[in-house]
């Protein structure tokens, strides 16, 4: 399933000038690893900003 969903080369991300495609799993890693995800090189720089959809006005943010 995971297969079909992420096309090969990801061509879709060529337009937008991305250069890195992140995601987070609990317990697929073995998965995303035979589509080329790798583990961050350097996680200790990575960090996160959670936001509480709740909480920001609906024209702030955009449709999923």
């Amino acid at each position: 399933m995971v297969r079909a969903k992420q096309p090969s080369g990801r061509p879709h991300l060529t337009p937008l000038g991305a250069r890195r495609s992140l995601l987070a799993t609990k317990d697929a890693h073995e998965v995303y690893a035979r589509l080329g995800f790798t583990p961050l090189a350097e996680p200790e720089m990575w960090m996160a900003l959670q936001v509480d959809r709740a909480r920001v006005p609906a024209d702030a943010v955009s449709p999923s």
